[in-house]
């Protein structure tokens, strides 16, 4: 019983999870026209992994979100979601 508690859990957990995701790290900058901008960028097993014999990553771009800076200044806020493969690439995998 106790076993089946935990793996509805853990089960949930890895929903949540999914749902939104944590973020990895936080890039911050100026837009040409001097708009802050923030993107979080996040990882997440359900966008595709980059192939090795391809340059490119697949990555998913929410919808702009507003907020506001510290000194109050407006930040247009960005999610960039992509696979954890590609920070943290399979080591068994040739190049």
């Amino acid at each position: 019983m106790e076993e089946g508690v935990k793996t509805m859990q853990t089960d949930e957990e890895k929903k949540a999870a999914a749902a939104n995701p944590p973020v990895w790290r936080v890039g911050r900058t100026t837009g040409e026209l001097g708009r802050k901008i923030v993107v979080l960028m996040r990882s997440c097993e359900k966008v595709a992994p980059p192939e090795v014999k391809d340059d490119r990553v697949p990555i998913w771009i929410g919808d702009c979100k507003f907020a506001n800076d510290v000194d109050g200044t407006a930040l247009h806020v960005y999610d960039a979601v992509f696979h954890p493969q590609v920070y943290m690439p399979d080591q068994s995998v040739d190049n």
